[in-house]
């Protein structure tokens, strides 16, 4: 009993560590983010900064950005490549390994290979999970609860032990469901000893001693679902059908969990554990437990349905990761997001529309948001409130302690005050003067606390006493009052200029416009620096002291978005702004730009004009269609991965670079002058930034260009000489560039343009120079055989054309011809029949002549281009056959082609694709593009008919289209299943030496 309280005593004081998250947000990882498949059963962060990530069908890593699925047969040295895996591994090396029914699949990351190993060779089948990396050995387990390691030193295998476990029958996720071993995965503690779950007992065995123990499950916890280790505590915490017990791993002592302050747990099936802190799944909800003082939060607020989660662990940061069952990865965040979002991801309001149009601060300080929410300005909690949403705008007004507000219930619309203490309503404007303004737009409550109310009628000051407004100003349409100093206001207008005026009296005298034939709707004050930010639907521009332009900020200089909804400056004097595209800041002293996106937490891309507020503690809000960003500058983000870039792939000329060793570890490459073409998918590993995150890179100490995470880093023809390539990571919000990666590649001289060539080359030219005068006539003579040749080369492939086009054909046309005269005396019937093969024959020969002739007229000499052609072709073919057919052809592919033989290969291709899918297809649909790509021709045709089975079906029409794309250097790709249509892709490169296959 002693042992019992001691370990409830530590266990306190430890779990008083970890406190239930007050707030978290949830991001999503799914088949739309790369994933080969999103019902995932194992995950497992690396040491190098991957997530693993299983699927049915493949194996997938996560570099925080991008997800990269190994489903190639390129990455699987001799053995098939991993669909299901089950369970991983990591050696001291970082190499990764996978279990599966085929073996232990084992992952190089020199190499950038898999390989398979055989692990329990005498078992029934070759089924291996591994579970642990210890001593230099891959410890695995399979169906029979077999231990064996692999010595990575010795390569030797050896079976340990059978432990006393239940057999699976099967480790098939579908024929699992009520004993989901995966849930339970053993492992070995700290003191070597390994540890087993099994569905109704723990079984601990020492493999240096051999002592095997049995823990059985505790009283009415008959059945355990889920297990999960806790290295730091060393404690091993269990679900049950009756709630949660944890195993002390050093006293062998069980604490049960099954009544938390009244609630009682009932079947918990899936479950994590960190640092003390449980997330589990009891029957089908979500939750988190603090064991230190038994409190629990539920996860109420998600939209999904939390009966789909399944595979709960935390990552090295401890976030919590769970699959949500056919639908995503999710990813519980608890730290502090870098913009403060309501709603989050995670909340729902009774509100189906929470689009912000305004925001106050109170006296108190608690922020109102709209007519919708109060945020707390102690706790930071924010509460709803009831019966919201009636009031169009609200404008707080600490001087009178209260808040005027613009009613909406029209036609009865008007302007009334409410006291923050007692909530009554102590005025009223009538409704005779109200009908003044015309359409309010804006009110503001200066220092002198006049009041000013900017309408569609102009500009009046409120007369609370005589309950009357007084005009200051009859200029229309005006929109926002920018308050600038005492007797300085910057009023905007509609589809207007910007207005500095002061007040004198009770008008609104005019000084100046600004910005004259910019629509500027925002001006603010830099009091540090005595400047002025505008905000306009043309990006924001910054002002001297005389209201002249310093500087313009605009998409040219990586604004965001250039339609200005709210403008403010923080504390430092930096300028904020909300606009079409999400929010971006400027910095006052050296003007960098920073954007922030939904990576960033922001509400949404869009926010709304006038819905912003600079709280009296400098905290900043800018309301939007979807709800409200708050934040506090200067803004600190959370980092706990240390960003890196990495290489996952070279091309050379297209072509994938060959090394023994993976491209990731290459620092210089040595290529021929030939090998001139470089392109490298290189890509930012950061679990936790990655997409907020930029690739740079530069060649040669050259300017920083930003990478494209969607395509590769390409150079192209470079010249011969030594190259130095500077990968890095630009963040901006720190707004630095530092470097990651360097690879170097030297790119050899031919020997034509060595100083030893030329040296030689310069003599032989010296002593030569009157024998080549002399024979400049056998050079001419020379020339013009080369000529000949040439034609004489050109004439023999139109006679091979000829031979092999025309030719069957002609023979056949004598056959027929003397078939077709012997009946016409036996068999009239038969004797019309051949006749009208040969009338065919003849058309045959006449289009090919036809075509042939085209090809041998190229540029200017033809009247009838490649795409006139093909639509006249097709028309003919497919007009009367009901066939709804598409033809797209560039412009510049008609311009482009003008070789002979691959004018007339193309076309005959062409004419053989159309001619088999009007005769075979039965589509009802055909379609056909054609453009230049990358120095190739692309043609690709696709219909919708009854397709065939490319196995069985190979006809002469099909091996002659392979025929020619083979012969002009091309690709030929077909896809086509059985009542799923066909689709033919074809690749030609325009020439020998421009093209690239694709």
């Amino acid at each position: 009993m002693k042992k019992i309280w001691l370990f409830c005593f530590l266990s306190l004081k430890l779990f008083g560590q970890t406190q239930i998250p007050a707030k978290y947000f949830i991001t999503t990882l799914s088949a739309d983010d790369g994933l080969s498949q999103v019902s995932n059963y194992f995950r497992f962060e690396d040491s190098r900064g991957f997530m693993w990530i299983t699927a049915a069908d493949a194996l997938n890593r996560f570099d925080g950005s991008t997800v990269k699925v190994f489903n190639l047969k390129k990455y699987f040295k001799e053995c098939e490549p991993l669909q299901q895996g089950y369970g991983f591994a990591e050696d001291d090396k970082a190499n990764i390994y996978i279990g599966s029914e085929k073996g232990l699949y084992i992952y190089d990351r020199n190499e950038d290979i898999f390989k398979l190993k055989k692990i329990f060779k005498n078992a029934e089948d070759d089924i291996a999970m591994p579970f642990a990396f210890y001593e230099n050995k891959i410890w695995c387990f399979n169906r029979f609860y077999e231990i064996a390691t692999f010595d990575l030193i010795t390569q030797q295998i050896e079976l340990r032990v059978k432990l006393p476990a239940e057999p699976l029958k099967s480790i098939n996720v579908y024929q699992n469901p009520n004993n989901v071993f995966f849930y339970r995965w053993p492992f070995i503690d700290k003191n070597g000893s390994i540890w087993v779950t099994a569905p109704n007992r723990i079984i601990k065995f020492n493999f240096k001693s051999k002592a095997q123990k049995i823990f059985p499950a505790p009283k009415n916890q008959h059945t355990l679902y889920a297990s999960a280790y806790d290295e730091t505590s060393q404690a091993l915490v269990v679900g049950t059908n009756a709630g949660i017990f944890c195993l002390d791993l050093k006293t062998e002592q069980i604490k049960t969990y099954n009544n938390l302050k009244g609630f009682i747990l009932q079947e918990v099936n899936a479950l994590s554990v960190k640092n003390n802190f449980i997330a589990f799944k009891n029957n089908s909800s979500l939750y988190f437990l603090d064991l230190n003082k038994m409190a629990y939060r539920k996860v109420t607020h998600l939209e999904t349905q939390t009966r789909a989660f399944i595979a709960f662990s935390f990552d090295k940061m401890g976030r919590l990761w769970i699959t949500d069952n056919g639908l995503d990865q999710k990813i519980f965040n608890f730290k502090t997001r870098l913009l403060n979002k309501f709603p989050d991801e995670i909340t729902k309001t009774s509100n189906s529309n929470n689009s912000i149009g305004y925001i106050n601060e109170k006296e108190n300080h608690d922020i109102q948001i709209q007519d919708k929410w109060v945020l707390n300005n102690r706790t930071k909690d924010i509460i709803e409130k009831k019966n919201g949403n009636k009031l169009a705008r609200g404008f707080q007004d600490n001087f009178s302690h209260g808040i005027w507000y613009l009613s909406i219930s029209r036609p009865f619309e008007t302007l009334f005050f409410e006291e923050n203490k007692s909530r009554k309503i102590t005025f009223k404007l009538n409704s005779t003067e109200f009908n003044k303004i015309g359409v309010l737009q804006d009110l503001d409550i200066f220092k002198d606390q006049k009041i000013l109310l900017a309408g569609s009628n102009g500009l009046y000051w409120l007369d609370k006493k005589n309950n009357k407004l007084i005009l200051a100003n009859d200029e229309p349409n005006t929109f926002k009052i920018n308050e600038l100093g005492p007797d300085l206001v910057g009023i905007s207008y509609l589809n207007r200029n910007l207005i500095l005026y002061q007040k004198v009296k009770d008008k609104l005298v005019k000084l100046k416009n600004i910005l004259p034939g910019i629509q500027s709707f925002y001006i603010q004050k830099d009091s540090l620096r005595n400047q002025f930010w505008v905000g306009s639907n043309d990006g924001i521009y910054l002002l001297n002291k005389k209201f002249s332009v310093v500087k313009h900020f605009n998409a040219d200089l990586g604004l965001a978005g250039t339609f200005i909804y709210g403008l403010l400056l923080d504390d430092e004097g930096n300028v904020w702004a909300s606009h079409q595209q999400g929010l971006s800041s400027i910095d006052a002293k050296d003007h960098a730009i920073i954007n922030y996106d939904k990576q960033d937490g922001i509400q949404g891309l869009d926010f709304n004009n006038r819905s912003f507020l600079k709280a009296t503690d400098g905290t900043l809000y800018f309301g939007g269609t979807n709800g409200v960003n708050y934040f506090k500058p200067p803004l600190q983000p959370h980092v706990f991965y240390k960003p890196e870039v990495y290489i996952d792939e070279i091309l050379i000329n297209q072509a994938p670079f060959k090394s023994e060793k993976s491209v990731n570890l290459l620092n210089a490459l040595n290529l021929s002058h030939t090998e001139n073409n470089i392109s490298i998918k290189a890509l930012i590993k950061d679990l936790e930034r990655g997409n907020s995150l930029k690739i740079i890179y530069r060649l040669n100490k050259g300017p920083w260009l930003f990478g494209n995470p969607k395509s590769n880093i390409t150079f192209n023809n470079l010249a011969s000489g030594h190259y130095l390539l500077e990968l890095g990571i630009f963040d901006k919000l720190k707004n630095t560039k530092e470097v990651s990666k360097k690879l170097e590649f030297d790119i050899s001289t031919p020997f034509y343009n060595s100083i030893l060539f030329w040296l030689i080359t310069g003599i032989l030219f010296t002593g030569l120079g009157t024998y080549i005068f002399n024979k400049q006539k056998s050079k001419a003579q020379i020339r013009t055989i080369e000529q000949k040749l040439a034609l004489e080369k050109q004439r023999l492939k139109i006679t091979a054309d000829l031979h092999d086009d025309l030719g069957a054909t002609l023979s056949s046309l004598q056959v027929n011809s003397s078939v077709a005269s012997q009946l016409l005396d036996k068999d009239l019937k038969k004797a019309k029949e051949v006749i009208n093969k040969i009338e065919d024959q003849s058309k045959k020969i006449s289009e090919n002549l036809n075509d042939l002739v085209w090809s041998l007229k190229p540029g200017e000499e033809e009247f009838m281009d490649f795409g006139t052609k093909i639509k006249n072709f097709v028309n003919d073919i497919l007009g009367s056959t009901g066939i709804i057919y598409t033809i797209n052809i560039s412009k510049e592919l008609n311009e482009s082609l003008v070789d002979i033989n691959i004018r007339k290969n193309l076309i005959f291709i062409t004419k053989e694709i159309i001619n088999n899918a009007a005769k075979y297809s039965k589509a009802s649909t055909i379609g056909l593009d054609s453009t230049i790509k990358n120095n190739n021709i692309i043609l690709k045709i696709a219909d919708n008919g009854q397709g065939f089975d490319k196995e069985k079906v190979l006809g002469n029409g099909l091996i002659n289209i392979k025929k020619r794309v083979k012969d002009l250097n091309g690709s030929f790709k077909l896809t086509t299943e059985i009542n799923k249509g066909c689709s033919i892709y074809i690749s030609i490169p325009l020439s020998p030496d421009l093209g690239t296959k694709s």
